[in-house]
C-alpha cells in the first residue's frame, strides 16, 4: 500500500511538473530540439540537431522557474532548499536530464533540460544534413560492418550521444547481441536482441561491465566513459567482444586517446597504451561548426603504437 501511495505521489508530481512548463513543453515534443536552457535573464534558449543554439523569444518569470525546479526535485524526492540550491535528476516518463539551480548559487532560478532523443537519426540523416561527408560516411559504414570498436569524442553539447544512437542504429542491423551500459538512460537500440544496464549509487559502471562479461554478449556499448572503468571496457573489447561503441569527453580525436590514459591511471599504475591501441579501432570527433551545427569534424583510425613523442600510430580518415 505504501509503495502504491509513493508511486501515485510521484506520478502527480510529474504531471504538475509538465503542467508548470506551460507553453515551453512544445520544445520537449519537438524531435529536432535536444536541450532547453533558461538563462539568468529569464530568456529561454533551445539547442537543435539541425541549427544549433537559438533564442526562442520566450521569457520565464522567477515564480514559474522556481516552481519548475522545485517540482523537478520532488519527482525523485531530491533534498532541495537554500542550503542545497541545486538539483540534478532524471525525469520520470521520457527520461529527460534536469539540472536546476536557485539563489544564492545563482542570481536567478535557471535550469537546463537535456532531452532523451525522441528520434534516432541515422548516418544517412547526418549525410543529408551535411554533418558528415561522403568519405566519412563510407569509413564509418565499413568500420561498423567490420565490427570495429568505435570511440565517439567531443566536448559537452557536441552531440556525442545523438551520434552514438546513429552508430548504434547501424550496429543493431548486424544480428549480434548488444549490451548497453549507461549512467543515464539515453541510448536507443532497435535490435530485438539487446539489454540495458544502468548504474546506481550502489552499482558502478565497473560492476556492470563485469556482470556483462558473464552474459554471452557480442557487442558492448557504454554511454559515457568517465572513470577508471575505462580499463575494464578496453579489456572487454579486447577479449572477444568487437563492434563496441562508447563516448568520451575530449577536445580532439587524438586527445580522446590521451583522455583514456588519464582515466585508466585512476585505477592503474600504467596508462595501458598497448591495450588502447589494440582495443580502439576508430575515433570519431564531433564539434559545432561556425553555424553551431553539430558535425563530424575528424575521424582517426588507430593502427598501433610508435616510439616517438606522439605514441599512437593513426591515420586520418
Amino acid at each position: 500500500m505504501h509503495e502504491n501511495n509513493v508511486a501515485n505521489l510521484n506520478q502527480k508530481t510529474v504531471e504538475f511538473f509538465y503542467d508548470a512548463l506551460g507553453g515551453i513543453k512544445k520544445y520537449l515534443d519537438d524531435p529536432n530540439v535536444t536541450d532547453l536552457m533558461l538563462n539568468p535573464d529569464g530568456n529561454l534558449w533551445i539547442d537543435t540537431f539541425s541549427g544549433g543554439q537559438t533564442k526562442t523569444g520566450e521569457r520565464i518569470e522567477w515564480e514559474q522557474a522556481e516552481q519548475i525546479i522545485r517540482l523537478a526535485s520532488g519527482i525523485k524526492g531530491k533534498y532541495f532548499d537554500e542550503a542545497n540550491p541545486s538539483v540534478a535528476t532524471e525525469l520520470i516518463g521520457n527520461g529527460e536530464r534536469f539540472q536546476g539551480v536557485m539563489p544564492p548559487q545563482s542570481s536567478y532560478p535557471i535550469f537546463t533540460i537535456r532531452k532523451k532523443p525522441l528520434k534516432i537519426f541515422s548516418l544517412q540523416d547526418y549525410l543529408e544534413h551535411q554533418a558528415l561527408t561522403i568519405a566519412q560516411y563510407k569509413v564509418l559504414k565499413y568500420a561498423i560492418q567490420s565490427r570495429k570498436n568505435i570511440l565517439i569524442a567531443g566536448a559537452t553539447g557536441s552531440g556525442k550521444t545523438t551520434f552514438a544512437n546513429a552508430v548504434l542504429k547501424e550496429v543493431a542491423e548486424m544480428n549480434t547481441r548488444i549490451a548497453i551500459l549507461e549512467d543515464t538512460a539515453e541510448l536507443l537500440c532497435s535490435s530485438p536482441n539487446h539489454y540495458k544496464f544502468q548504474t546506481t549509487e550502489q552499482v558502478s559502471m565497473q560492476r556492470l561491465l563485469k556482470d556483462t562479461l558473464r552474459m554471452n554478449i557480442d557487442s558492448i556499448v557504454v554511454g559515457e566513459v568517465r572513470g577508471k572503468e575505462a580499463l575494464d571496457l578496453l579489456k572487454a573489447w579486447n577479449t572477444g567482444h568487437p563492434g563496441g561503441v562508447a563516448t568520451i569527453h575530449s577536445d580532439s580525436a587524438i586527445d580522446a586517446l590521451y583522455r583514456l590514459e588519464q582515466l585508466i591511471l585512476e585505477g592503474s599504475i600504467d596508462c595501458q597504451r598497448h591495450l588502447i591501441s589494440k582495443a580502439i579501432n576508430v575515433v570519431v570527433f564531433l564539434a559545432k561548426n561556425e553555424t553551431r551545427q553539430r558535425v563530424v569534424q575528424e575521424i582517426l583510425e588507430v593502427q598501433g603504437l610508435i616510439k616517438p613523442v606522439t605514441p599512437y600510430k593513426i591515420v586520418k580518415c
